[in-house]
């Protein structure tokens, strides 16, 4: 194997590693979680591609769930209805200040 592409691939492997580990350490998962995730992104090469296969996602809060089934949270509807009119009132305040007066239709 050529020098330089070995050393490419190795540092390349070592980011992931670290990637990996910077994850583990600002996720609130469990301790063994975690633990087992250390052990294996830190194996070279393939330690970070399996690391994220099996890295789950975060979990949504109660509230910010969709309901379905008799499930308690909020609609997604309502929650995408909410963020757009939010940002409708941010882009007004930006207009309505410093004397221009432009409307703006959300």
């Amino acid at each position: 194997m050529d020098a330089p592409l070995f050393w490419l691939m190795g540092l390349g492997s070592l980011m992931g590693t670290a990637w990996c580990w910077r994850r583990v350490y600002l996720s609130r998962d469990l301790l063994f979680f975690k633990v087992v995730g250390i052990l294996i992104a830190a194996i070279p090469f393939a330690g970070p591609f399996l690391f994220l296969l099996l890295d789950m996602p975060p979990r949504l809060p109660k509230d910010a769930q969709a309901t379905a089934d008799g499930k308690t949270g909020t609609p997604l509807s309502q929650v995408t209805g909410e963020l757009y009119m939010g940002r409708c009132r941010y882009l007004r305040s930006l207009y309505q200040g410093h004397g221009r007066r432009r409307e703006v239709d959300c």
